[in-house]
């Protein structure tokens, strides 16, 4: 009985040391009023992306959802995908923009210079994608806005 109860201890011990260890990088989302929302988060130190609930900051204000941010490590290089959702019944047309950045916090390189279109139909959900540029990325933004064409 003595035996079981120390090895029920070491166990335990041992799940919350590897457990303190490999906590999951979450993924904040912020609004940015009318400009639209923001997205960021980053990789675990062994290249690894936890897969986590967002840390959601005013989506509710905004007629489109960021409903889930996935990654993995390919080569070396790191990859997102995010699940944006249309809320509203009709058609939607946003931009968007990734930025990868350093271990010291620093800009490796927009992942393109200028906003790309993201065209949502109504109450339908798109994945995005992008891949770091640089084998040093280990954390990412993501922009997202309401774009209204004009004539």
């Amino acid at each position: 009985m003595k035996n079981k109860s120390i090895t029920l201890l070491g166990l335990l011990g041992l799940c919350l040391l590897f457990s303190a260890c490999t906590t999951p990088q979450n993924v904040e989302v912020g609004n940015l009023g009318k400009s639209g929302l923001k997205a960021k988060g980053s990789f675990n130190i062994d290249g690894t992306f936890s897969r986590s609930a967002l840390t959601d900051k005013g989506q509710k204000k905004q007629n489109f959802q960021i409903m889930t941010v996935t990654g993995k490590e390919v080569d070396g290089f790191k990859k997102i995908q995010v699940t944006v959702m249309n809320k509203l019944d009709k058609d939607l047309n946003l931009q968007y923009r990734f930025s990868w950045y350093d271990a010291q916090g620093m800009e490796i390189e927009s992942d393109s210079t200028s906003w790309q279109p993201l065209h949502l139909f109504g109450r339908v959900t798109r994945p995005i994608n992008s891949v770091a540029r640089s084998r040093q990325a280990v954390s990412f933004e993501l922009y997202i806005r309401n774009f209204k064409y004009t004539k």
